[in-house]
């Protein structure tokens, strides 16, 4: 049985100067044009750069749009291209894909960072006041931690578990501080990114659970607490630890498709 509790709502401002990249960079033309050149979405700084500017930068609303949606489409490939590269390069089973080529990974970051830009940061302030953003969040540091030390924190295995981590925090994590316009009116969009995100993170867990990666050594920690004596497996707590995240994933999931949008 699934129960819905009833949740807080909130009023949030939004706007260029309410969001990540503006945060950063305190320059709100620049802020609403990367932002919207990202998303495709017709802005004010279309006409103000139509006002001021010569008639040769000026650009018709269809280009702007669909230049963004391009954006936005390349940036998902090599994130899809990213995760089967790195992850097949881990198994090495495929001699055309092999060890080194996990460093395919980073093509996932211009991804995680378009969106992160794009946040609104007053959202972004309430959910980590939430322990539904510390507990996987912590959990899922802590079982990458695990892994990371099964690979004898290898270099090229790290980039492939960070990239991971910005990855889970930026898009099931900070999900809801996205109130961009096309995601809150959208009704599947955030529902197949998180299925496609669980798909990925499950099969990584499985295979590295079932020592399916030769590189993956289950090292042994012993430990003593007072007058007791206890030994650690990475593999072992890798699992336990990601046990967590995956739920809070299925738990986005389902959020996703029982409130559209969302």
């Amino acid at each position: 049985v699934v129960v819905l509790m009833p949740g807080k709502e909130f009023i949030i401002v939004d706007g260029p100067k309410r969001t990540v990249l503006y945060w950063l960079c305190r320059d709100a033309a620049m802020t609403e044009m990367i932002n919207g050149f990202l998303e495709g979405e017709r802005g004010p700084f279309l006409h103000h750069h139509c006002t001021h500017v010569s008639i040769v930068h000026c650009r018709p609303y269809s280009h702007h749009k669909s230049t963004g949606s391009d954006v936005k489409a390349i940036c998902a490939y090599l994130t899809l291209l990213g995760t089967l590269v790195s992850i097949s390069a881990m198994t090495e089973t495929v001699d055309v894909v092999p060890y080194e080529l996990v460093w395919f990974a980073i093509l996932a970051v211009p991804d995680s960072l378009r969106e992160f830009f794009k946040l609104n940061t007053e959202a972004v302030t309430l959910i980590l006041r939430e322990l539904d953003f510390w507990v996987p969040f912590v959990t899922l540091c802590l079982g990458l931690l695990c892994a990371s030390a099964s690979f004898g924190h290898d270099g090229a295995a790290n980039v492939l578990f960070i990239t991971a981590a910005l990855n889970y925090t930026v898009f099931i994590l900070f999900a809801d501080a996205d109130l961009a316009t096309r995601v809150i009116e959208s009704e599947s969009i955030s529902a197949t990114k998180h299925i496609a995100m669980l798909i990925a993170f499950s099969l990584a867990t499985i295979l590295l659970t079932f020592g399916l990666f030769p590189r993956a050594e289950n090292h042994k920690y012993s430990y003593q607490f007072v007058n007791n004596e206890g030994v650690v497996e990475v593999i072992s707590m890798f699992t336990r630890f990601m046990a967590t995240p995956l739920l809070f994933m299925t738990k986005s999931i389902l959020k996703s498709l029982v409130y559209k949008g969302r």
